[in-house]
């Protein structure tokens, strides 16, 4: 259904930046690396977690040990 759109004439690739504290980025983490969630999304979580990692190598170890939820594949 989220790939239909592709077929728009307004499909278009989009630069943008966005800012968003480490807090609510591990929550997204959490929540689209689950099993459940579509390949292509759990994908682009694991690229962020990666950058995570390499800028917050502390913070990255405790979310890693404390969270229930990280399903990393």
């Amino acid at each position: 259904r989220e790939q239909a759109r592709i077929l728009l004439p307004q499909s278009m690739y989009t630069t943008f930046i966005a800012k968003v504290d480490l807090k609510n980025l591990l929550h997204f983490v959490s929540l689209r690396s689950d099993q459940h969630a579509q390949y292509e999304i759990r994908v682009y979580s694991d690229a962020i977690f990666e950058m995570v990692k390499e800028h917050f190598p502390w913070t990255a170890e405790a979310y890693l040990q404390n969270s229930t939820k990280v399903i990393l594949s």
